[in-house]
């Protein structure tokens, strides 16, 4: 039989009874490719933690062309070699792929935290990113235009995870201080190794944030086009992380205000937006004392003027917790 809807059309029962089966079949189906999907991740996910022990290899008795051991080492001497591993993984795997695309820059950053997560043996979180954040000005100006605007991206879920970490106690506890990242030390490799303290993370966070904004000043203040042109780009899609303090913005703001009166019309009108969207973030920006969670800085040489120092080049103030991602300490 056939039924009439609103005076429409009649219904066939038989194409009701059709649909549903069709969406239970749709669904069923969705939910073995969710099982499939859950499992081939769980592989993958073994996968890397099984081989991850090889990444970082402390090579302390580095092979030599006869074969023959080396002298005992310095605890210097491995620690340095950390440090190398950090730059290498930078220079080779990190950088070149951050920028091809904006896949492969959100890619990278989630590459680095599961790297991270999984407690990678003589993998120095501290150390990644005090190399990746010292001086950005130098691979913003190595980069083509899209290169900048995915070098942005990258950066972006970057500062996010360390915000996501300062953002208080009990998530860096959780997240951070169990984990060999956070050793303050790789001389000892082992779980009871000394780690950061949460107030030694807020502070070099704070010195971090400091130097990116060096670096991006320096690059706004530069004569080369592509320079400046490539900055804007970069800070235009970290907005949501940078400058985070109202003392950063400040600098910035003064900076990019010059811009908009510059006569290459593309400069005047990138520097425009990003001009409208730091005044749009200006109600959410911080305090310094918010944004360091509490943490007292005075203690570090007059911290609490670092961001101007950062920003006209002159001594940083940097926080004593440096020492954390520094191999010479």
């Amino acid at each position: 039989g056939a039924e009439k809807e609103n005076g429409g059309d009649p219904i066939s029962l038989e194409g009701v009874s059709s649909a549903a089966e069709l969406e239970v079949h749709g669904l069923e189906k969705l939910k073995a490719e969710l099982a499939a999907q859950q499992e081939r991740h769980r592989a993958v996910m073994a996968s890397l933690k099984a081989s991850s022990d090889g990444w970082f290899v402390d090579r302390a008795a580095a092979d030599t062309a006869d074969g023959q051991a080396k002298q005992a080492d310095k605890p210097s001497d491995k620690a340095n070699r950390v440090a190398e591993g950090m730059n290498h993984f930078l220079q080779f795997c990190i950088f070149p792929r951050c920028v091809f695309s904006p896949a492969d820059a959100v890619f990278c950053a989630k590459f680095v935290h599961h790297t991270h997560a999984q407690g990678t043996p003589f993998f120095s979180t501290l150390q990644y990113y005090d190399k990746l954040l010292r001086d950005i000005s130098v691979h913003i100006f190595a980069c083509t235009e899209r290169q900048a605007q995915n070098l942005g991206r990258f950066l972006n879920e970057s500062l996010k995870l360390l915000i996501h970490w300062k953002s208080g106690e009990e998530v860096y506890r959780n997240e951070c201080a169990k984990l060999p990242g956070f050793s303050t030390s790789f001389i000892n490799q082992q779980a009871n190794a000394k780690k950061a303290s949460y107030e030694d993370f807020v502070k070099v966070v704070f010195k971090w944030y400091c130097k990116v904004l060096k670096a991006l000043m320096a690059c706004l203040d530069s004569k080369e086009y592509m320079e400046v042109r490539n900055a804007l780009h970069v800070l235009t899609r970290i907005i949501e992380v940078f400058p985070g303090m109202r003392k950063l913005c400040e600098h910035l703001e003064r900076k990019v205000d010059v811009l908009r009166s510059e006569e290459r019309k593309d400069l005047q009108i990138q520097a425009s937006q990003y001009y409208s969207m730091l005044q749009k973030a200006k109600p959410k920006l911080l305090t310094q004392d918010q944004f360091c969670c509490g943490v007292p800085m005075k203690s570090d040489g007059g911290a609490a003027e670092s961001a101007a120092a950062a920003a006209d080049g002159k001594k940083e103030g940097a926080p004593a917790a440096a020492a954390a991602a520094d191999p010479k300490t």
